[in-house]
C-alpha cells in the first residue's frame, strides 16, 4: 500500500500531502502479476522477490531473499551460470529464454528479460519473467503430431508399394510350387519363399498399424509367437511348417525343459503348443510351470488319449486338439487359442 509523508507547513501547522515516488514504484513491484526479482551482482543472492515469483517457483520470501540466484536455475544450467564472473552482469541488458525450476523440481520454460543498474552504491540486477511452459509445450505437440500424420502418410505409400511387389512374389511362388508338385526337390524351397512373402505382408501391415498409433500394445511390430512342444521330430516340423505358413512365428521345442528353456529367451510368447506325452517333463507338467510364471499365456494341448485325459487337461486351463488333425484344424485351433488372450 503506498504511503504518504506528512511535510510541515510554512503557514503555522498547516500540513501537505506528497506523492512518494519511491514507495509507489515498491507497490508496483509487489503487486505485478508478472514475476519480478533483484539480485545483487557481488552477492549474487536475490535481494527482493515479488508475490508473482513467489507463486511461480513455490518458495517464500524468507526461502528465496538472500538465496543464490542459481537456486531457480536449471540444474543442467547452473554450472554454466556460476562460471560467469560477477562482473560480467556489471552492464547487463539482455533478454532471451531460459529454463527454470520451481522448488518441487518441475522444470518451466521462461522468458527472460534483466537489466543492471547502480542504486545505492551497489550493483543490482532487476529482472522479469514470463512462463511459456504451456505454450511451448502446445507447440511441440503439435509439431509431434504433424510428424506423426508425415510418417504414417509415408508409411502408408511405403506399404501399398511393397505389397504390390510382395503379391508377386507370393503368387509366383504358389504357381512354381504347384507346378512342380510336392515330390520335386524344389518344392520346399517355393514354399518357403511363398512363406517368407506371407509373414513380410503381415510384417508391413503391422508397421503401417505402428505408424498410426494403432498397434496393439502386446505386439508391437512382432509376429505372432508359437511355442510348440512336440518330441517327434516329423510332427514338430510340420506344424512348424504349417503354423508359419500362416505367418507365425514358429519356436520349436522337443520337450518340457527345451520349452522352460526358450520361454525364458523370449520376451513373450503368444501361444504355448504341446504334446501331452512326452519323455521327460510331459505336457501337463510343462503347463503347470508355465501356468505359475507365465498365467497370461494360453495354452493348447495336442492329445489323442481316452477322455478322462481331457477332462484332466481342461482342469490345467488348457484348449484340447485331438490327433490326429489336418492343417485347417490346426490352424483354426491356434487362431482361437490366440484370440482368448
Amino acid at each position: 500500500m503506498s504511503r504518504t509523508r506528512e511535510r510541515e507547513g510554512t503557514a503555522g501547522d498547516r500540513t501537505k500531502t506528497t506523492f512518494d515516488a519511491d514507495d509507489a514504484r515498491d507497490l508496483l513491484f509487489s503487486l505485478s502479476p508478472v514475476p519480478l526479482w533483484v539480485w545483487d551482482v557481488e552477492t549474487r543472492c536475490f535481494v527482493g522477490v515479488n508475490d508473482a515469483a513467489l507463486r511461480l517457483y513455490g518458495y517464500t520470501r524468507q526461502e528465496l531473499e538472500g538465496a543464490p540466484i542459481e537456486t531457480i536455475v536449471a540444474p543442467d544450467a547452473r554450472e554454466s551460470m556460476r562460471s560467469k564472473p560477477g562482473p560480467a552482469f556489471g552492464t547487463l541488458d539482455w533478454s532471451g529464454e531460459g529454463r527454470h525450476v520451481t522448488k518441487d523440481g518441475r522444470v518451466l520454460h521462461v522468458e527472460l528479460g534483466a537489466r543492471s543498474v547502480e542504486m545505492g552504491g551497489r550493483r543490482l540486477v532487476f529482472a522479469v519473467a514470463h512462463d511459456v511452459t504451456e505454450r511451448r509445450e502446445q507447440r511441440e505437440r503439435a509439431f509431434l503430431a504433424q510428424k506423426d500424420d508425415a510418417v504414417a502418410s509415408l508409411a502408408a505409400r511405403v506399404v501399398h508399394d511393397f505389397n504390390n511387389l510382395l503379391a508377386g512374389i507370393l503368387t509366383t511362388a504358389e504357381y512354381i510350387a504347384e507346378e512342380l508338385g510336392d515330390d520335386h526337390a524344389l518344392n520346399v524351397e517355393a514354399r518357403d519363399i511363398a512363406t517368407a512373402a506371407q509373414r513380410a505382408a503381415e510384417f508391413t501391415r503391422q508397421l503401417l498399424a505402428l505408424a498410426k498409433g494403432k498397434m496393439p500394445s502386446d505386439a508391437p511390430g512382432a509376429l505372432r509367437v508359437v511355442l510348440v512342444v512336440e518330441d517327434d521330430d516329423n510332427v514338430r516340423r510340420v506344424i512348424a511348417r504349417v503354423l508359419a505358413r500362416r505367418g507365425y512365428e514358429v519356436v520349436v521345442a522337443r520337450h518340457g525343459e527345451d520349452a522352460l528353456a526358450e520361454m525364458q529367451k523370449r520376451p513373450r510368447v503368444h501361444l504355448l503348443l504341446t504334446d501331452v506325452s512326452m519323455p521327460g517333463m510331459d505336457g501337463p507338467t510343462l503347463a503347470k510351470h508355465v501356468r505359475a510364471k507365465h498365467p497370461e499365456v494360453p495354452i493348447l494341448f495336442m492329445c489323442g488319449d481316452s477322455d478322462d485325459a481331457h477332462a484332466e487337461l481342461e482342469r490345467l486351463g488348457g484348449a484340447l486338439l485331438r490327433k490326429p488333425f489336418a492343417a485347417e484344424n490346426l490352424c483354426a485351433a491356434v487362431l482361437d487359442a490366440c484370440a482368448d488372450q
